[in-house]
């Protein structure tokens, strides 16, 4: 019996990644869907300075749905290879699994979130930082060779 080649580093690495953004988005976007005045997380409620958002709530489910459930889903789909029919129609890299194509639009969703986030807030802060640099992060590892390797469709068999 052939056993499975070992998924690279790269690949365990944005696996990683999507994991910890996902568990990080849902804790705070849940918080702010249970408190949409932000005072469990400790925000101060005039930092919501535009009319579009009078509190945190709609901010609190965007970033529980865009930054938490979707970065878990595409982690179980770079895990598991699974075929996802409805994802698979948001996959514009036909030759690569839905999930690497996911992984790619999070790193941009997510910096454009903060990007957007400093904008209404006109300041940068650590935590702003350190966000932006986990977008490039996934981005960078995303596009590698290997990684990309590890999840073109006609490789199936290799990607572990």
């Amino acid at each position: 019996m052939q056993s499975k080649p070992r998924r690279s580093f790269a690949c365990w690495l944005l696996i990683g990644l999507q994991l910890f953004l996902g568990i990080g988005a849902v804790f705070g976007g849940g918080i702010l869907v249970i408190d949409p005045s932000g005072d469990l997380l400790g925000l101060p409620s005039d930092i919501m300075q535009i009319p579009l958002f009078p509190n945190y709530l709609i901010p609190g489910i965007i970033l529980l749905v865009c930054l938490g459930i979707w970065p878990l889903i595409t982690a179980w789909g770079l895990i598991t290879m699974r075929d996802c029919g409805w994802a698979e129609r948001l996959n514009i890299f036909k030759k690569l699994h839905w999930s690497w194509a996911f992984s790619l639009y999070i790193s941009i969703t997510l910096i454009i979130w903060i990007s957007v986030e400093t904008y209404i807030l006109n300041g940068v802060a650590f935590i702003h930082l350190f966000y932006i640099a986990l977008g490039l992060a996934i981005e960078i590892v995303t596009v590698l060779p290997h990684v990309q390797e590890a999840y073109l469709k006609s490789s199936a068999g290799n990607e572990f």
